[in-house]
């Protein structure tokens, strides 16, 4: 796979490979030494924490987006509202 391409990857997707690389190195070392086997367990236990803590994070910065975003139109709603009613009360006096 060229590098051009990885970097077109949404995170989340090279996320999921990383981890899957991880899986796969961990089940070539199942075959090796039992002691090894551990380590690799802690160490891919590890790594996916780290993945989740990244999944996370962006989850919640896409989150703050929307509502900000949700935010931002509620206020210009209001103030077009005030407007409105102020031409009225102008309209009227």
């Amino acid at each position: 796979m060229p590098h051009g391409c990885l970097k077109s990857l949404p995170v989340f997707w090279l996320l999921l490979v990383a981890a899957a690389q991880q899986q796969q190195q961990q089940q070539h070392q199942q075959q090796q030494h039992q002691h090894q086997q551990q380590q690799q367990q802690q160490q891919q236990e590890e790594g996916f924490g780290r993945h989740m803590l990244l999944l996370l994070l962006l989850q919640q910065q896409q989150q703050q987006q929307q509502q900000q975003q949700q935010q931002q139109q509620q206020q210009q709603q209001q103030q077009q509202q005030q407007q409105e009613e102020e031409r009225r009360e102008n309209a009227a006096a």
